[in-house]
């Protein structure tokens, strides 16, 4: 068992981060078309969490206050041995952390089927995707075995020594992005470095193919001397004002994110990112693990982590990208949109993509981030956009080599 422990020196992150600007040189950042938003400003048990922004990113002067000299650790159960492949040097385009239950075998096959292997190319982009989960409970011995199986063949799993639950979905969340922060430390004298990172749940279709043309479109891969100021490093669902649920009814949906006063006082959360999925960069979570010492904890963990993390960070430099990019005409929130997607007849499908000129966006999927009720649905999902890209760029080349013939 590894065990991953906090830097004495995280003490001096969190109100001084501004000196460490000199030292940001790594940062990779997102920019699209569209305008941004600047970031707004402003108990549950916790188990241990990983918390290691790089030491060659800490100031040196001006500590904090006492709050930042708070230590927290987690154990390791699991990781994957090379996030890259040291041969080659590459570095890691796009980092995609998969939230997954302990229990989400099938999920986590079907998202491995769409991509082969737990390294991945699209594009030209270098990809590599990682499983998050804890603990079962009561420590299942049938599906503890049944992990240390699939880690044994496929070593793309992260496991942390905690309960995997709701309750814990926050510890779960720093879990990951304090791993990948040491990540990006470490691979950088093997593969440069992790220019971006991907945050999304085992139950979200992921439009693989739209994702990876937004990532060559934009300069979310280029470094930063190439991206100007106003460029976003969050792009997400961005929800605004939502009221805090304070019904303990008998529905399962209110009974399940009912939040006490004594556990979050106000009667709107911050503007948050959902957490079903949102793309970002490794310097955006250090200032985000900044701030952690400083901010009470909150067992909801797309509002702790993107909303009240993400409004108390530590400061950055002028230049640095400290917008978020709300994105939700990319999310399809229902699973029945996606249900009728399936259903559509295979006939006039194929019928369009024979004239790409004619394709509708009914035929192709149109959305980033879409919602699925069951392993069956994520899978046939990422089948059918599979099949039908393929035919698609197979109908463009006859096009293609018709147009070269004829004219």
């Amino acid at each position: 068992m590894m065990i991953i422990t906090r830097s004495r020196i995280i003490k001096h992150c969190c109100t001084c981060f501004a000196v460490a600007t000199a030292t940001l040189g790594l940062m990779h950042l997102l920019i699209i078309s569209t305008s941004t938003f600047p970031e707004e400003g402003d108990d549950g048990h916790q188990k241990d969490t990983v918390l290691l922004p790089p030491p060659s990113l800490q100031p040196s002067t001006n500590p904090c206050s006492p709050l930042c000299d708070h230590q927290l650790k987690t154990a390791v159960l699991k990781s994957p041995s090379d996030l890259c492949n040291s041969h080659f040097k590459v570095p890691i385009d796009l980092l995609i952390l998969v939230h997954s239950a302990t229990d989400h075998f099938a999920q986590r096959v079907a998202i491995r089927e769409f991509s082969s292997s737990s390294q991945s190319r699209f594009g030209g982009q270098h990809w590599r995707t990682v499983f998050v989960l804890g603990k079962t409970a009561a420590n299942n011995s049938s599906i503890e075995r049944a992990i240390s199986e699939e880690h044994r063949s496929f070593g793309d799993l992260l496991q942390g020594d905690f309960l995997d639950s709701y309750r814990n979905l926050t510890v779960k969340h720093l879990f990951g992005l304090g791993w990948t922060v040491q990540q990006q430390q470490q691979q950088q004298q093997k593969c440069s470095s992790i220019r971006a990172v991907l945050k999304v749940d085992d139950d979200i279709f992921v439009n693989y193919y739209r994702l990876a043309a937004l990532l060559k479109q934009s300069n979310f891969l280029s470094n930063s001397s190439s991206s100007s100021s106003s460029t976003p490093s969050l792009l997400c669902y961005l929800h605004r004002r939502m009221p805090v649920n304070r019904d303990r009814g008998s529905s399962q949906f209110s009974s399940k994110w009912s939040v006490t006063r004594e556990e979050f006082s106000e009667a709107y959360y911050p503007p948050f990112c959902s957490g079903w999925a949102y793309l970002t960069t490794p310097e955006t979570i250090i200032r985000w693990l900044c701030a952690v010492p400083k901010t009470r904890f909150f067992w909801i963990d797309d509002v702790y982590v993107t909303g009240m993390l993400r409004k108390g960070s530590c400061p950055g430099s002028g230049q640095e990208r400290r917008g978020v990019q709300p994105i939700n005409h990319l999310y399809s929130v229902d699973p029945g949109q996606v249900a009728s997607w399936l259903q559509e007849e295979e006939e006039g499908d194929i019928e369009n993509i024979r004239r790409p000129q004619t394709l509708k966006r009914s035929t192709t999927w149109f959305y980033l981030f879409s919602n699925t009720d069951s392993a069956a649905m994520l899978r046939a999902a990422l089948q059918r956009n599979r099949q039908l890209h393929r035919q698609l760029s197979s109908a463009k080349r006859q096009l293609r080599m018709f147009k070269t013939a004829h004219f």
